[in-house]
């Protein structure tokens, strides 16, 4: 089986994240093949989005070397504040949101690695509209859903799209790092406990954008795909964050609090990117987009965290920093990857 999160990249950060070490945009997305079922509104029973359409956003994610992005969509629109997933603004520095065909500059007011979610806040806060939030409860196995996004972000023009589909399950556990879905794509993602599956074959961009019910009210983030290969739109399973389970997540890092997470992008090296280089596993911590990490030290391969080794790739990561809360500081052992030096850092959680 197949899988990437389905986040949209430019062919230059395809190449150049498959190294890994470089400690750039940090997801290197696993190729697969979908083709895009594109749909209005209402053919074969699908919901209608004409009023949540004006919620959905392009979301660019740039750092000096790359550019990348997704999807998200404005939950609060008198504070600016726009949803996503995390793995679509990893790595980046600088932000932007696109609204109208305008992009916009944003900035990250909170991040949750580990479940995947983010927080940015536009600045330029005019003609901005949100979605409407529904309740996942209400889904039942069966139920037609849309999901809605960017494909081919970042494109300087990006043009939403909207992909039908059926839930297949309500909620269901989804162990991307953890054995369920077994690829080295998944070293990229950390386990989901809370998901929606369904058939909506989905092209990268849509991660980060909402999956909406028949009365257009957003029950998921679209966050995954997985295909059997080779990939056919009817071999596609697709899986989306529980609206519960986001708004929950949301609700804190609107509040400016992160979960498990220090201020820099978060790139896992491959095994063979390990072998070739000789380190340890562990998480590349760059670039810096926040002043948790001083920016002095360069890149980091993060080798454990209080004591406790970092392996497995992303869950290795999230098993680590489960007990550090926002505010709290955390003991980093760390390798520079300019000259090899080995340090120990007191590192603040933001």
């Amino acid at each position: 089986m197949l899988l990437r999160p389905n986040r949209g990249e430019g062919e230059g950060a395809s190449r150049r994240g498959v190294a890994l070490i470089t400690g750039a945009l940090a997801l290197a997305a696993v190729v697969v093949v979908i083709v895009l079922r594109s749909s209005a509104g209402d053919e074969g029973g699908a919901p209608r989005v004409d009023p949540a359409r004006a919620g959905v956003v392009a979301v660019i994610a740039a750092s000096p070397t790359l550019r990348g992005g997704g999807s998200g969509f404005v939950f609060d629109a008198s504070e600016g504040l726009v949803a996503t997933n995390f793995h679509v603004i990893n790595g980046g520095t600088d932000f932007s949101v696109v609204v109208d065909g305008r992009a916009r500059g944003a900035d990250i007011v909170g991040a949750a690695p580990c479940e995947d979610l983010a927080v940015l806040r536009v600045r330029d806060r005019a003609g901005l509209r949100e979605v409407r939030l529904g309740d996942r409860p209400t889904l039942t196995a069966g139920a037609r859903v849309l999901a809605v996004g960017f494909p081919g972000v970042p494109a300087v023009a990006p043009r939403r799209a909207e992909t039908p589909g059926t839930v297949s399950t309500v909620d269901t556990a989804l162990a991307a790092g953890g054995g369920t879905l077994r690829h080295p794509g998944a070293r990229f993602l950390p386990d989901y406990a809370s998901m929606i599956e369904t058939d909506a074959a989905l092209l990268s961009g849509y991660s980060g954008g909402p999956l909406l019910d028949a009365g257009g009210r957003v029950v998921g983030v679209n966050t995954v795909i997985a295909t059997a290969a080779p990939a056919t739109p009817q071999e596609t399973r697709s899986y989306a964050i529980g609206i519960d389970r986001a708004t929950e997540v949301i609700g804190v890092l609107r509040t400016g609090e992160s979960r498990a997470w220090f201020g820099t992008g978060l790139v896992f090296p491959s095994r063979s990117a390990r072998r070739r280089t000789g380190r340890p596993s562990g998480v590349v911590a760059a670039p810096v987009v926040t002043g948790a990490l001083p920016e002095r030290r360069g890149r980091l391969l993060v080798t454990a965290i209080d004591g406790e080794r970092l392996a497995g790739g992303f869950p290795g990561y999230c098993r680590a920093t489960a007990e550090v809360e926002s505010g709290e500081s955390a003991t980093l052992d760390a390798i520079t990857l300019d000259n090899g030096e080995r340090m120990r850092l007191v590192v603040p959680f933001e």
